[in-house]
């Protein structure tokens, strides 16, 4: 291999969904869900300049850092790249994201998936172990809810993976790293920012957790991620972030905001030789907010069989379901025929942008005044991408 974007289009005619490499070992594809060794070795030289390559100026980042999330466009596909440092040098995980922008429908969700949409307020957890599909069942939800509703809709993602076209409802995606330097401080900002919806990438530390839960009890809805392979652990992570003093009142304040926890697993449907979603659905009951202000997350379950009027669905009840459908809806894929993205499911590229430059001092011959000024970027691609968008 050459380049990256050449590895990519490899990548799209296996029908892979993840690409995986360290310096000096071979390349590893995951299809349908299996790791194949398919690629030759790549040298930590070759690497490393594919790095430079991609990064530019954020190659510095990488180094201090040791790893660096970003999204891009590589060989005709967004990709979700993860670089990092292992004991080999220099590795890579690349996730090929889904060509079009993904809806409930097509990702094979359950009808009680509707009950979400129909949410003001609240908090909203989408929890699975890493490769469930998270991220795609998030998008797909905000995806509806942009085409049914007018809403102003604030999402913190890190990195941005599937870009929004505003609808029916407007849309601001920040990017973590980039337009804001933490979801902590994202969610501080966005507070300021007059939304109806929030979207949470990540609950990763208790300053997030915490102002998610503030933005939820002040009227928003939130949707936020975690992970947690069941819905008790979801819970549960969430009040062992705080100390023992403080942690009936995080319990009091969840069990006020929660609606809705969904944990999810990516499986094999043998009768279908396909991949989809196994989910356990928890909408919470009168019941369900006493334990958890109790704290009492070990019974949680029981609540399940007096819940399944709200849309409460356990995994097993939750895959006979999904068995029981006459077929599934095949995931779009890239190969090496598949159609260019249309304007509507285009994404923006990324542009990281150096530090502000210090104001200019210029002298007015005429005046004697003090002019201050800003060089602004000649290539201004973010904003002409998003025009041409919106048009």
């Amino acid at each position: 291999m050459n380049s990256l974007t050449e590895l990519v289009q490899l990548a799209r005619r296996m029908q892979a969904s993840d690409i995986h490499m360290e310096s000096g070992g071979n390349v590893y594809f995951r299809c349908d869900g299996k790791i194949k060794n398919q690629g030759g070795p790549i040298s930590y030289d070759k690497l490393r300049q594919w790095t430079k390559d991609l990064l530019g100026p954020r190659y510095d980042t990488l180094k201090a850092e040791r790893s660096f999330d970003l999204s891009e466009q590589i060989g005709g596909a967004r990709c979700r790249v993860h670089i990092f440092y292992s004991a080999r040098g220099l590795s890579y995980s690349i996730r090929l994201l889904a060509q079009s922008q993904p809806t409930l429908a097509g990702l094979n969700l359950h009808p009680n998936f509707e009950k979400i949409l129909q949410l003001q307020h609240g908090l909203v957890l989408i929890s699975g172990p890493t490769r469930s599909g998270k991220s795609t069942t998030l998008a797909a939800l905000i995806h509806e809810l942009n085409v049914r509703k007018s809403l102003n809709i604030v999402t913190l993602e890190q990195p941005i993976e599937y870009f929004h076209a505003n609808q029916n409802s407007l849309i601001r995606q920040r990017e973590v790293g980039r337009d804001t330097p933490s979801f902590g401080q994202g969610l501080k900002d966005a507070l300021r920012e007059d939304p109806d919806v929030i979207l949470v990438g990540e609950l990763r530390d208790r300053e997030a957790i915490q102002l998610t839960l503030n933005a939820a009890e002040t009227g928003h809805l939130v949707f936020a991620t975690l992970h947690a392979s069941s819905v008790s652990e979801a819970i549960q992570r969430i009040l062992s972030a705080f100390p023992a003093e403080i942690r009936e009142h995080t319990a009091d304040q969840l069990a006020q905001v929660l609606q809705v926890v969904v944990c999810q697993t990516l499986t094999l449907i043998p009768k279908f030789n396909e991949q989809a979603p196994i989910c356990e659905l928890f909408f919470t009951s009168t019941a369900a907010r006493s334990k958890i202000r109790l704290c009492d997350i070990t019974s949680l379950g029981d609540t399940y069989y007096g819940g399944t009027d709200l849309g409460c669905l356990h995994r097993e009840k939750y895959r006979q379901w999904l068995e029981a459908k006459p077929k599934l809806i095949k995931p779009v894929r890239y190969g090496p025929s598949a159609p260019a993205p249309s304007p509507a499911d285009a994404v923006i590229p990324e542009r990281y942008e150096t530090p502000a430059a210090a104001p200019k001092k210029s002298g007015s011959p005429a005046s004697g005044d003090t002019v201050y000024t800003i060089d602004d970027p000649d290539d201004d691609d973010l904003w002409t991408a998003i025009r041409d968008l919106e048009k």
